[in-house]
């Protein structure tokens, strides 16, 4: 089944990313299709590589099929567009997010 994303970034990649003998896959949707990535030697070299290759998934392009996850994505993506936050959600969830000069903080 096809389904449509309207977002260019899965913040769901963040908590699902698959980490594997031969190599982190951003995505179980992911896993098998490619050769995988480096071997991570560390925690902070495993964030690394997991960030590096979100960065790599534009789900609007690449993610055409079934996402188990889309409902999340667009309800995170509607999340990050509003002006203003409660620090301690945005604390909770972990998000790495540029937050930008123009919020609020409730």
């Amino acid at each position: 089944m096809n389904q449509e994303k309207k977002y260019t970034i899965c913040e769901a990649c963040y908590y699902r990313t698959v980490l594997t003998p031969s190599g982190i896959y951003p995505c179980s949707y992911f896993r098998g299709l490619t050769d995988g990535t480096e071997i991570p030697t560390s925690w902070e070299n495993m964030v690394k590589i997991r960030n590096s290759e979100i960065n790599k998934i534009n789900p609007s392009k690449q993610c055409k099929h079934f996402c188990a996850r889309n409902k999340i994505n667009e309800c995170i993506n509607i999340l990050c567009r509003i002006k203003k936050y409660a620090p301690e959600f945005i604390d909770y969830l972990g998000w790495p997010i540029d937050y930008g000069n123009d919020i609020e903080w409730m």
